[in-house]
């Protein structure tokens, strides 16, 4: 065991005595360990344990546990431990049982089964390996141990990330390693116009500003942009409004992004979608088609858009969508309390409609209004999220289910925020920008600041407000030390800047005093 201020660490390596024992390097038996850690929950420091696993790889059944994590972590859950830690172990010269892309999937597994009882951080595995790596993996000491591929240079993570066991090298799938490139995608706004009166496409701030109406860029600037992406590497881009069905020449801009080699996204609210025929030819170059659905009901959709039918049009058109072969339908709502409270009927919905990700918004603040949304909702929302994962887990639904934009994890039971979050990488110029149709880039839809020239990717990405995003220097220094930090950001910085007049403050749903006990 090795005791620090905020924590105990217990050292268990497989969950009975016989396999424990075969890698422990002192006399701390297993059931020393168990002793260890029952006397710590009755002097009522349960929750300053820290359970931590050496993962070892040999080439023999009997030197490895990496295919027993489950078994582990049954035991953490049992006693209500809440943090583990993972450690992979440098290999020998032995030739391994499985490349390191393998390790890394049975972690990945193990990590899910236990998503909603504890958190786990892991040592040793880059990013690159791993889904959502963000605020899953702890950096090392020793970098003597570790190595780098040429191509992991280009990685996002290549900072943060210690790269490759050099144990692991000889039998490592090269191909696996893939760097996260960024910014991974840019966003044009190509109308401000919208179909709907109501203000919910997107969660962005109100359309109604007389600067904003009826501008569009010209279809000759927006395939300028298109060819600057390809030239600088950006992989993706996203065409979104207003309703972007309401430009005229839409379908022709998307087909040129596709001609020129982009993954190509589409926003709509769907209720424009009018011909089949138009479906199935655009289809083929779509990738990607993401549906507002903020209403679960043809009655409240028609009181809040103002359209008859919207509804039934809408589904009409992801049905269509899904027919004509778009691979990824996903849909998005915002996340009012009258949302919140039909959750269970947008699941049996989205389930029938067979939709690949149901993302719910964060209800962003609009100019002149001082209410803040979270007090009320945030406990309702993440505890009938919770309900709804683990609904999809029990019966293998491919629908995944996110919240997708900055919620603390301090405002709540932040192992239950971390099982439905996606965390803030998809907002406040983490991974990507957007485009106005004024004319300039900005971070985000609702984030006003102009980053630059839209022809000019890398100087509006390399923006000294976008770096200072990036690099953490717009957060209150309570969360500079949080375990959630590279995966919540900080929360919302709008909302900071909004409620509290600076985009270093705090968000008005942070309570750090949540998060002060996974700190190790």
């Amino acid at each position: 065991m090795i005791k620090r201020n905020n924590y105990s660490k217990i050292y268990l390596y497989g969950h009975r005595s016989e396999i424990h024992e075969r890698f422990v390097k002192n006399n701390f038996t297993f059931k020393k360990s168990i002793q260890k850690i029952e006397e710590l929950i009755k002097e009522g420091k349960k929750d300053n344990i820290v359970l931590s696993v050496d993962i070892y790889t040999g080439n023999q059944v009997k030197n490895s546990n990496y295919f027993r994590l489950n078994g582990i972590l049954k035991i953490a859950k049992k006693f209500r431990i809440k943090k583990v830690q993972f450690n992979l172990i440098n290999p020998s010269k032995d030739k391994l049982i499985d490349s390191l892309d393998v390790v890394a999937s049975y972690i990945s597994k193990a990590r899910y089964v236990f998503l909603f009882d504890l958190i786990i951080k892991v040592e040793g595995l880059p990013y690159c390996l791993i889904p959502e790596p963000e605020g899953l993996i702890l950096k090392s000491n020793n970098f003597k141990d570790f190595v780098k591929l040429k191509k992991c240079k280009l990685c996002a993570y290549n900072q943060k990330c210690n790269g490759i066991l050099k144990g692991y090298l000889k039998n490592l799938n090269k191909s696996k390693i893939k760097p996260k490139l960024l910014p991974r995608e840019v966003i044009i706004e190509v109308t401000h116009k919208c179909n709907f009166k109501c203000d919910f496409c997107f969660n962005r701030v109100s359309f109604a500003k007389k600067d904003r109406l009826g501008k569009e860029l010209s279809s000759l600037y927006i395939k300028k942009i298109i060819d600057n992406l390809k030239k600088t590497g950006v992989s993706a881009v996203r065409f979104t409004g207003g309703e972007p069905i309401l430009r005229k020449n839409i379908f022709s801009l998307i087909k040129y992004a596709k001609e020129k080699g982009l993954q190509v996204k589409l926003n709509t609210n769907g209720s424009l979608i009018k011909d089949y025929k138009q479906v199935k030819e655009i289809a083929k170059y779509l990738d990607y088609i993401l549906f507002s659905m903020h209403t679960c009901n043809s009655k409240e959709d028609e009181k809040i858009t103002g359209f008859e039918n919207s509804f039934e049009k809408k589904i009409r058109a992801i049905k269509w969508f899904r027919k004509a072969g778009v691979k990824i339908v996903n849909v998005s709502t915002v996340a009012t309390m009258e949302n919140i409270k039909n959750s269970e009927k947008f699941y049996k919905l989205f389930k029938e409609l067979k939709i690949n990700k149901w993302m719910i918004n964060r209800v962003i603040p609009n100019p002149g209004e001082k209410i803040i949304w979270g007090k009320k909702e945030i406990p309702l929302l993440i505890e009938k999220l919770i309900k709804i994962k683990k609904d999809i887990v029990r019966n293998n639904y491919s629908l995944k289910v996110h919240i997708i934009n900055a919620v603390p994890f301090c405002a709540y039971d932040p192992i239950k925020i971390n099982a439905v979050c996606g965390g803030a990488k998809s907002v406040d110029g983490h991974e990507r920008f957007v485009i106005d149709p004024r004319g300039f880039a900005k971070p985000m839809y609702y984030i006003e600041k102009n980053i630059g020239d839209p022809l000019d990717i890398n100087a509006c990405w390399n923006h000294s407000f976008m770096k200072s995003l990036r690099n953490y220097n717009n957060i209150p220094k309570e969360c500079k030390k949080c375990a959630f930090l590279e995966k919540c950001k900080g929360g919302d910085r709008y909302s900071a800047y909004f409620f509290n007049g600076s985009y270093k403050a705090n968000d008005p749903l942070m309570n750090s005093s949540k998060v002060k006990n996974y700190i190790w």
